[in-house]
């Protein structure tokens, strides 16, 4: 054996090495592989149900704004009814008091769904 061992030249030596590396490498992945695999079993489960959270996420998102959009609507068609009904009542026509007209607009204007009348927006630009 140790005559084997002299008998080999740079080169044996080299391949020698270069083999036993190979043979370590080959080891390391052998023992390695399973838990890369589950690992990567891990992550794809991982990533079906986070893509499942966020399709509720999205679907929860789209009810919230549809019901919200539903209730401002219902707020601004009663809003336009009252207005409505105040403008047609006997007596709408008769003067105010310029006090009185003012704080009822300014009540009105406080309304979130009364934000965007005309008659609204010098109030909300208005700085106390």
């Amino acid at each position: 054996m140790r005559d084997l061992w002299r008998a080999l030249s740079p080169a044996g030596w080299a391949i020698g090495a270069a083999l036993a590396l190979t043979m370590l490498a080959a080891g390391w992945w052998l023992i390695t592989e399973p838990g890369r695999a589950r690992a990567r079993t891990n992550l794809a489960a991982a990533e079906a149900i986070q893509a499942q959270g966020q399709a509720a996420a999205g679907r929860d998102a789209v009810a919230i704004v549809t019901a919200s959009a539903a209730r401002d609507a219902a707020t601004d068609r009663q809003t336009q009814e009252n207005r409505d009904a105040i403008l047609a009542a006997p007596g709408a026509s008769a003067p105010v008091d310029p006090a009185v007209g003012a704080a009822g607009r300014r009540a009105v204007c406080l309304r979130h769904a009364s934000r965007r009348l005309p008659e609204c927006q010098p109030l909300q630009s208005a700085r106390p």
